[in-house]
């Protein structure tokens, strides 16, 4: 009868979170021999610490995966909006002058004479705009209107040019490589 008391009280005590999460624990905690001290191995730490770093590696790769692609569509969408920001500064009245521009500042076109060639166009953050334009050009031998659009977040840069005859590529060109940023 004894027996069985002990059996019934072990019992009542298991079904207590707390208790039973003492016990999990010292099941995988072992006792070393020598000192009698229970903890985790020298292995069993390193191993964790490995399977933190790859998963760390595997995050941080994603991670910069998609800010790389997030920043080339930034770049692609500032060329568009450049190329109809150049559409209404041709069609205008008057042609404005030849410009060799590049600007690496967040905001609008600051030089009045590339604000000519690009009105309303406004430069995002962490982008640098080189816009090249000569009206001079008007034969299929030169280029008119050259943009490029590089977002210092990612390793791609997107460029697009015309040439003097008003022909030029449908798609906008992707290249990719290093280059300084501001």
């Amino acid at each position: 009868m004894v027996i069985a008391s002990q059996t019934l009280s072990l019992y009542c005590v298991e079904d207590d979170p707390n208790v039973r999460a003492i016990l999990l624990l010292r099941t995988f905690m072992k006792t070393n021999k020598r000192t009698g001290h229970a903890g985790f191995t020298l292995i069993e730490l390193l191993v964790c610490i490995a399977l933190i770093g790859v998963l760390a590696y595997l995050g941080l790769s994603s991670f910069w995966t998609y800010r790389s692609s997030a920043a080339l569509s930034v770049a692609q969408q500032t060329l568009r909006n450049a190329r109809t920001s150049v559409e209404a500064g041709i069609n205008s009245d008057t042609l404005p002058p030849a410009i060799s521009y590049t600007q690496t500042t967040q905001g609008r076109i600051t030089d009045p004479d590339a604000g000519q060639y690009l009105p309303s166009m406004t430069v995002p953050k962490n982008v640098r705009l080189v816009a090249d334009y000569d009206p001079t050009c008007d034969d299929g031998t030169c280029q008119s209107d050259s943009l490029e659009i590089r977002h210092c977040l990612g390793k791609q840069f997107v460029s697009w040019y015309r040439m003097g005859d008003g022909l030029g590529p449908n798609l906008p060109i992707v290249a990719s490589g290093s280059f300084p940023c501001p």
